[in-house]
């Protein structure tokens, strides 16, 4: 009985970087966790398993397409207004940034 609760111990630290992957809902999770479970045996790969588990998780690059009919200056509000409001992780959103103000409808 003893030896099982040191393996859950070791193996729940083992696969650490993958459990904070998951939790923080990490774009990339699938991919630590393959590094974790290949080279996490390494204290090197451990490591940079458990530093990429930590880095950010937002979304780096948003593509806006044309949709007829639409003005593309609301759909650019729009997406601004909701990139502010998760980045405050707050339900209202913030005022659009003062570069934004002066664009006219």
């Amino acid at each position: 009985m003893e030896g099982l609760i040191y393996l859950a111990f070791w193996g729940a630290l083992y696969f650490l970087p993958s459990i904070i992957a998951y939790s923080r809902k990490h774009r990339n999770a699938g991919a630590i966790t393959v590094l974790n479970l290949f080279l996490g045996w390494t204290l090197i790969g451990w490591i940079i398993a458990i530093v990429w588990s930590a880095t950010s998780t937002r979304p780096t690059k948003v593509d806006v397409v044309a949709v007829e009919g639409v003005n593309a200056d609301i759909i650019a509000r729009a997406v601004a207004a909701a990139l502010v409001a998760h980045d405050a992780r707050v339900s209202e959103p913030k005022p659009l940034p003062a570069w934004y103000e002066d664009k006219e409808l």
